[in-house]
């Protein structure tokens, strides 16, 4: 079996620049980071470009979807 992996290179039209809150278009580059295999199963970690500089949390890719919430201790 032959498995060909590669990026790709596309447009993303829902990055919001960290801090700010309006989308902009911006191209970017969805790369393999890492592959795991277990068994029978090949699983290819992808990531973007621009996941350390994007503020959309709904983005898998973002790093603002990673950052969890912080939460206010009790007063």
């Amino acid at each position: 079996m032959d498995v060909y992996i590669t990026e790709q290179v596309g447009e993303c039209s829902n990055y919001i620049e960290e801090g700010k809150t309006k989308k902009e278009t911006v191209t970017i580059i969805i790369s393999p980071l890492r592959i795991e295999t277990k068994e029978d199963t090949l699983k290819v970690v992808s990531g973007c470009s621009m996941f350390s500089s994007c503020g959309d949390k709904r983005c898998h890719y973002s790093a603002a979807a990673r950052k969890l919430p912080r939460i206010a201790p009790r007063s």
